[in-house]
């Protein structure tokens, strides 16, 4: 039988004191955003309904996409009605466009935060002076202090954070998500996402898998090459971040001005050269009325280029002439025998 080990009470308060004075382990870090891509999110979500206690939007890289239904809202929140699936707060907002704690697609409901753990907390944010806030940051107030009853949260474009800036924030039932100018009261303070990343510095755009450009999509508006000649040049496509060029398959030369054998040349191997065969007169029977009496009686041909006229049925060099509408005159004629 194992005796039990008794533990004094002195040294038993001790360990569990200790115990209690452990830090707690700190939130795995979000991913890493640059400036610019906040933004571009932030751009994406204008136009969608304000709905309080949730944040998801449809987009089109840096632009809205309403193909979804940017949803409505009436009333006065939070006791306001929304109808429709889209929309958000402002905090449900600034955690979408912000992607804390982790990434997650705008068209996913999420609302992970409240204005209270923005201003009040340092989760995934850290507090700033207000004098050294930059684009993407964010502005934010809790009514009363900490914990408060209420407040709000914008993201900074620009301009003065004391007073009137540039915004991007789910201002409210009647505004929706908004781009605007804001005044900032001097109860906001100013916060900073953690793991930012250096902006994007746009360059031309290239099929590299890469946003080069910085407008949010890859591999997009690329200057594609041709491959190819003739009806076999084609242009080239880029997939995965990899451009490829496939010429179109040649076929027998024909003569229509095209260089359908893709050899560089239009016409040629004799496509329009004609046999001997293929070259006949016509005869008779494939000529015009007036060729072919001329061609059974030479003698006519001279006659029928004649301006004969007088009456029906008169009779000149031999030759009668019968009235034949259509001709000039209204009435001329037609030379018969």
């Amino acid at each position: 039988m194992r005796r039990a080990i008794m533990i004094p009470a002195a040294l038993a308060l001790m360990l569990s004191a200790s115990v209690l004075l452990l830090p707690a382990s700190a939130p795995a870090a979000p991913a890493e955003m640059s400036r610019d891509e906040i933004i571009c999110l932030a751009q994406s979500g204008v136009g969608f309904s304000y709905w309080w206690g949730h944040g998801g939007w449809c987009h089109d890289g840096c632009a809205p996409d309403f193909s979804c239904s940017a949803g409505s809202c009436s009333g006065s929140c939070p006791d306001c009605s929304h109808s429709g699936s889209y929309g958000a707060d402002c905090s449900g907002f600034a955690a979408k466009v912000w992607q804390v704690p982790d990434p997650i697609d705008l068209s996913n409901d999420d609302h992970p935060y409240s204005t209270e753990d923005f201003r009040c907390s340092e989760i995934h944010w850290t507090q700033i002076d207000k004098g050294d806030i930059q684009i993407a940051d964010a502005l934010v107030y809790r009514s009363g202090g900490c914990p408060g009853s209420g407040g709000h949260i914008v993201i900074y474009e620009s301009g003065d954070p004391w007073g009137s800036s540039w915004t991007y924030e789910a201002r409210g039932c009647s505004y929706g998500i908004v781009h605007n100018s804001r005044t900032v009261s001097s109860e906001y303070i100013a916060i900073r996402r953690s793991s930012l990343t250096a902006s994007c510095v746009p360059s031309l755009e290239v099929c590299d898998g890469d946003d080069d450009d910085c407008d949010g999509l890859v591999d997009d508006d690329i200057d594609s090459y041709a491959c190819g000649t003739g009806e076999c040049e084609r242009l080239s496509a880029c997939a995965g971040g990899v451009e490829t060029c496939v010429p179109g398959d040649p076929r027998p030369e024909i003569c229509d001005g095209v260089d359908n054998d893709c050899d560089g040349a239009d016409d040629d191997d004799g496509a329009c050269v004609q046999d001997d065969q293929d070259v006949q007169e016509l005869q008779p029977e494939e000529m015009p009325d007036e060729a072919q009496d001329a061609a059974v009686d030479p003698a006519l041909d001279d006659a029928v280029q004649q301006d004969v006229t007088g009456p029906p049925d008169a009779q000149v060099d031999g030759i009668f002439q019968q009235p034949v509408l259509g001709m000039e005159g209204g009435c001329g004629c037609a030379l018969t025998r």
